[in-house]
């Protein structure tokens, strides 16, 4: 819950023609691109402290660029208050990345769980930046959790808003410019890392999408801990597994349970750890043995309710299940 108390520094008022138009965009990509250079050039800690804080800013600034141009109102947390005066003057409380998710999803365009995810991700390192000393791995992390939050934006942009101011302009083209930069930081960086991906890769470590950093650094040899050679986020299989559900695919244990759902996290039929997760787009993935299957690849005892390797033309039962109800015991 954020009040607005300086939207007048945010926010400028243009009236003409009896509306009044917020320089979100201008405002966001303004905080965007003099928050983006200290992410690349410094490992100074506060500098690198303000510019995630202005960097989740200018993004929620876009965000809520594209609920205004839907309806201005929505961009109220309460909508009885909505009024030309308080826009003007900046005093109400304005909708949160929540808000901003149900407001969108009200019009029909609901943010693809991707970059929800990466947003997600950035907000939680900026929370615990202000409110812990920051640390090593979230300093890491930080940068490649950008570079995928900047890509998202730009893509937003690209799509949604229409650039119809010189400044607007003059700071997009920055702002593209900046994430060249990235760019280049990352290709800098794989091919820092690739001796190590490659001795990884020789120890028998499958390389994977890290949940802290987004990146593709995460070295998993089966049946060990994983580490990611970048950020250094470690987690055994099981933890992966649920973080990767969590970050990655955008699931909410918590919240799916609670609606009566079921959280996508089994126990392996090949190895029998809980390190199982079944994808958005229905194919299974073991983060322990490393197996993989595709969407009919898995299925679920109509007996036990475990899920194994199934067969079109089986019974429909583990083999554990199988084995009983042959032996006559059932």
């Amino acid at each position: 819950m954020r009040c607005l108390k300086n939207f007048c520094y945010l926010y400028k008022k243009i009236v003409g023609m009896g509306k009044i138009t917020l320089n979100l965009l201008e405002n966001g990509l303004d905080f965007l691109c003099e928050a983006l250079s200290p992410i690349v050039q410094t490992q100074d800690e506060r500098k690198l402290k303000y510019s995630v804080l202005h960097i989740y800013a200018g993004v929620e600034l876009i965000l809520k660029k594209i609920v205004f141009d839907i309806n201005w109102q929505w961009i109220f947390k309460d909508e009885s208050k909505a009024s030309e005066q308080a826009l003007s003057t900046g005093n109400f409380e304005s909708i949160n990345f929540g808000g901003i998710k149900y407001k969108l999803s009200l019009a029909g365009l609901n943010l693809h769980p991707k970059v929800v995810s990466h947003i997600e991700a950035l907000r939680r390192k900026r929370n615990m930046i202000e409110h812990y000393a920051m640390q090593d791995e979230i300093a890491s992390a930080l940068r490649g959790n950008v570079s995928v939050v900047l890509d998202d934006v730009i893509n937003l942009i690209n799509k949604h808003i229409t650039i119809d101011t010189s400044r607007a302009k003059r700071l997009y083209d920055e702002l593209r410019r900046q994430a060249a930069k990235f760019k280049e930081y990352n290709d800098r960086l794989l091919e820092r890392l690739d001796p190590v991906l490659q001795e990884a890769r020789d120890n028998e470590a499958v390389i994977l999408q890290c949940p802290n950093c987004f990146l593709d650094f995460l070295a998993a040899i089966p049946g060990e801990e994983a580490e990611c050679l970048h950020c250094h986020y470690r987690a055994d299989p099981e933890k992966l597994a649920d973080d990767t559900l969590e970050r990655i695919e955008e699931v909410d244990a918590y919240a799916t349970i609670k609606d009566g759902g079921e959280y996508p996290q089994y126990d392996c039929p090949t190895c029998h750890f809980n390190s199982l997760i079944r994808r958005d787009d229905g194919t299974y993935y073991c983060f322990n043995c490393h197996e993989h299957w595709d969407v009919v690849g898995l299925s679920f005892c109509t007996r036990c309710g475990e899920i194994y390797e199934s067969d079109e033309d089986g019974p429909g039962m583990c083999p554990d299940c199988i084995d009983y109800v042959m032996s006559g015991d059932d």
